[in-house]
């Protein structure tokens, strides 16, 4: 994800953004309500293009990454001669200034699903180059809050400036 994140930084995510309210779950707890089971209402919004996102690998559960959001659910997303296109507009990303070569079809991204990119393109893993394509909503575990350089990291790199000790 460089140059948004690199190695070594600390990441805190929000879970609670995604989160969803299970209606019949809940209706169990509450005598004389009874909701549709199957209903449920997101607490605050679904992953949002742009957004930097954790997520589970749909065919490795235990491994998490870290992408960008480029197309919802409904996106016609494609890639052609570096230039990513929503929905045949042109897509502005000041924040990949890495050309790759990559193209891809134009792609309709199914409901409940995502299609993410790292911002580092020529080294990314991200759904140009799976076999699935898509993320699955519940796949995605929270968004990327804020970072941070972990104390031992700032001691080892930061230690030339007056005030900063070597031992943590």
């Amino acid at each position: 994800m460089a140059p948004t994140l690199e190695d070594g930084q600390h990441l805190v995510v929000n879970k609670i953004v995604y989160a969803d309210i299970h209606w019949g779950k809940l209706g169990k707890f509450i005598p004389g309500w009874s909701p549709n089971p199957d209903s449920f209402t997101q607490v605050f919004h679904p992953p949002q293009r742009g957004e930097v996102v954790v997520f589970h690998i749909p065919n490795s559960p235990e491994r998490d990454l870290v992408k960008r959001v480029i197309g919802v659910p409904g996106d016609l997303v494609k890639i052609q001669d570096n230039t990513v296109y929503i929905n045949n507009e042109q897509q502005l990303e000041p924040y990949s200034p890495f050309n790759t070569t990559s193209n891809l079809q134009a792609t309709r991204v199914p409901a409940e699903s995502f299609f993410v990119m790292g911002d580092n393109r020529p080294q990314s893993l991200d759904s140009r180059n799976w076999e699935f394509t898509f993320i699955p909503r519940n796949h995605i575990s929270g968004r990327v809050w804020f970072v941070y350089w972990p104390v031992g990291w700032i001691n080892q790199h930061l230690s030339f400036l007056p005030g900063i000790s070597q031992n943590p």
